[in-house]
């Protein structure tokens, strides 16, 4: 079983190659550089599918190939393990299809965001969300990003805020009965005595 810093570091994986394809850079790998093991399941699995990038990743010691494809108009991404076993599908999905439960526990822990866009992780029967929240902060707005399971336990949230120049990341491990603005407050004291 794969570890939550594991997956966590696949979302950011994840991100940066969503950021490279933006920005017009070519991601790291190609298809024809896929293991022969993974090229046969995802061919089998996805015969029809359009590729639109392809990342080699190493992480903790695993090296997982994550395929960017499009299914109809969301971005799917398939992320294989090295011997061609399917290690889950990370895919975009319309903020109003996320579970009632899971837009509840972010409304309960942060009860001035807005929800700006969600994907479905799928590894097995085991599903999470990764949710994109915005809070606006007096002038300037933080930006979250949540990793949520289905039944609404929050298990991960990093502040990702672009505009922020100390360039820090803000890891916050939150229980469901934690009050998330004392954890901003917190952050924003902090920040002053930086200064």
């Amino acid at each position: 079983m794969f570890t939550r810093r594991t997956l966590v570091l696949m979302v950011i994986a994840l991100l940066t190659t969503c950021i490279m394809t933006q920005a017009g850079e070519k991601p790291e790998c190609k298809m024809k550089n896929i293991p022969e093991k993974i090229h046969s399941a995802f061919k089998q699995a996805y015969p029809d599918a359009k590729i639109s990038g392809c990342e080699k990743e190493v992480i903790d010691g695993k090296t997982y190939f994550e395929i960017e494809i499009m299914d109809g108009k969301l971005e799917k991404d398939l992320i294989f393990l090295e011997d061609g076993n399917l290690y889950a599908i990370e895919e975009e999905i319309a903020v109003k299809s996320l579970p009632e439960g899971v837009i509840a526990s972010i409304k309960k822990a942060y009860p001035q965001a807005e929800i700006e866009e969600a994907e479905k992780i799928t590894r097995g029967s085991q599903i999470e969300y990764e949710v994109e929240i915005e809070i606006e902060d007096g002038e300037k707005e933080i930006e979250y990003e949540i990793l949520i399971s289905s039944d609404g336990k929050i298990s991960n949230a990093d502040q990702t805020d672009e505009d922020d120049d100390d360039d820090e990341d803000h890891d916050d491990d939150h229980d469901d009965d934690h009050d998330h603005d004392d954890d901003h407050d917190d952050e924003e004291e902090e920040d002053d005595d930086d200064d």
